[in-house]
């Protein structure tokens, strides 16, 4: 998972606002995802637009309506392979990165309600291989942050992360509103079954910064203008948490695509 490829319909992204994968319109107006300031939005955490669990107080969507954008090759100074969470068969026909905020409320839907069915559906049975990486959205206060940190230190442990990272989103009211979120981070780690005091000194130690920061800027410069975003390698962008009958019809719709010679 080395690059972000060039689409392999060209009529993907081809209407303002919206997206066809194999034929499924996606309308990027109507997709739920969190827009960040480091993508332009310039919202504050405590802006009314943005409720603390970073849900638009109205309930709408705050993912924009800019047509998707694509990356031929990911910029040559960032290591793609190295960054992020990887699971899935290396062989899988379909590919897909993840850009997520820990801090992001829609971030937390699509794990909770959609993930699962997708690994077990998907991931699980070899057809598709997904790389989850974390950037910073800088609109949830440096919570946000100390949780991407919390994520990446786990990551450094391998096969506790699936467990921290859904821990953390299932607990993201709490630990965003903490006095101290490193101890109740610990805590996730304790139960994770991480090795606590190396991980609380990669926490400490800022040991992944580099990683989280060029996650981030991976997403901003690939055009991501908000969480979460999945690019379905060779095919197109999937912006926001959508539900999971039309997250499967992408997905399916792309791996029919591979199979065509």
């Amino acid at each position: 998972m080395e690059s972000l490829t060039p689409l392999k319909n060209p009529s993907l992204g081809r209407r303002p606002g919206t997206l066809v994968v194999s034929g499924v319109l996606v309308l990027a107006l109507g997709s739920s995802g969190c827009l960040g300031d480091r993508a332009g939005a310039g919202l504050a955490e405590d802006s009314p637009e943005v409720q603390a669990d970073g849900i638009p107080a109205d309930g709408g969507s705050d993912a924009g309506t800019s047509p998707p954008t694509y990356l031929a090759a990911p910029p040559s100074d960032i290591p793609m392979a190295e960054l992020g969470y990887t699971v899935g068969e290396a062989t899988a026909p379909l590919r897909v990165v993840e850009f997520s905020d820990f801090g992001c409320g829609y971030c937390r839907q699509f794990h909770l309600e959609v993930y699962p069915t997708i690994e077990r559906e998907y991931v699980a049975t070899g057809k598709v291989q997904w790389k989850y990486v974390p950037m910073i959205l800088g609109i949830f206060g440096p919570t946000a942050e100390i949780a991407a940190h919390a994520g990446e230190c786990a990551i450094e442990q391998g096969g506790g992360f699936p467990l921290m990272r859904d821990r953390i989103f299932q607990e993201q009211s709490e630990w965003k509103r903490a006095s101290d979120p490193v101890a109740l981070l610990e805590g996730y780690a304790r139960d994770a079954g991480l090795d606590v005091p190396r991980w609380t000194r990669c926490v400490q130690e800022e040991r992944r910064g580099a990683r989280i920061a060029s996650g981030t800027t991976l997403g901003l410069r690939s055009g991501v203008r908000g969480t979460p975003t999945f690019f379905i390698i060779g095919h197109g962008t999937v912006p926001g948490a959508l539900p999971l009958d039309l997250f499967r019809q992408i997905l399916d719709g792309a791996l029919a695509s591979e199979a065509e010679p």
